[in-house]
């Protein structure tokens, strides 16, 4: 359960919507853990890997943003963050 911990708002946010569980944005680290765990879909396995797929999914997107900027702009100045779920 310590992974949840070390893990980033918005892939929680994804995660707990992921199990099916009703989440908002106003919603704090703390409360998206308690709904993850208290989900009727939770198996620690299982909500490891899934949250895995999350957080390389959310990267990949981020690293092709930054690509078509750079490729937009012509430079590698350009960082592009964006909050995929």
């Amino acid at each position: 359960m310590a992974f949840l911990g070390r893990s980033k708002k918005v892939d929680l946010q994804c995660l707990a919507e992921e199990l099916g569980e009703t989440v908002t944005k106003d919603m704090k680290v703390v409360d998206l853990k308690k709904k993850i765990l208290g989900s009727t879909e939770y198996e620690e396995e299982f909500v490891k890997e899934l949250l895995e797929r999350i957080v390389n999914e959310r990267e990949e997107e981020i690293k092709r943003q930054n690509e078509l900027e750079t490729m937009f702009y012509g430079s590698d100045d350009v960082i592009v963050c964006s909050a995929i779920c």
